[in-house]
């Protein structure tokens, strides 16, 4: 008697261990990988109900192009996230983010009155915590990309003046060079 309870208990909890792996849903996907990073589906979605946020759009307006736009914003931003962290980047400071929510704030209308901004925030799926996080990302990558551009301007103004003062130089300069030819491999002649 004692072991047909134990068999019986035994196949009970086999079989119940079994439906319940057997209804398990996937929680989480991997949507892309960026040098190893993994973004999950839940990113997407994050990151979707971010972008309506802040451009003010509803939700249910989305369309597959915004979705791919989305996708893509994600891979451009953990690529930029990659360069932040090999130059060890410095980060936006909590009065900068405040001041970056307070903009976003003043685009709802009932906003003013906590209870209305966190409305609208559940309304996208958003916590105060999760919004700051994305703010101080975004304000991090936009002050990265605007170093980078002032120093690609920089590099292009420097290399225009050089050409056009070693052009004037020249202009007011008496040059005598030897006509030679080049020959093939790059040797004179």
């Amino acid at each position: 008697m004692g072991h047909k309870l134990f068999t019986l208990v035994c196949t009970a909890a086999f079989l119940a261990l079994a439906f319940a792996t057997g209804a398990a849903e996937v929680i989480d996907r991997v949507v892309a990988t960026v040098n190893g990073h993994i973004i999950l589906q839940s990113d997407w979605e994050d990151a979707l109900r971010y972008e309506a946020f802040s451009t003010g759009r509803a939700l249910d307006g989305l369309t597959a192009e915004d979705r791919k736009a989305a996708l893509d914003g994600l891979i451009d931003q953990e690529l930029l996230r990659e360069q932040m962290r090999a130059i060890d980047a410095p980060h936006s400071s909590p009065e900068q983010v405040d001041q970056r929510i307070t903009e976003i704030r003043k685009q709802y209308p009932g906003a003013a009155s906590e209870p209305g901004w966190h409305e609208v925030l559940n309304r996208y799926g958003l916590s105060q915590e999760e919004l700051q996080s994305r703010v101080a990302v975004e304000l991090d990558l936009m002050s990265l990309v605007d170093s980078r551009i002032k120093e690609l301007l920089t590099q292009k103004k420097i290399t225009q003046l050089l050409t056009s003062w070693l052009k004037n130089l020249r202009a007011g300069s008496e040059i005598r060079a030897e006509a030679l030819t080049a020959a093939p491999g790059g040797r004179s002649q």
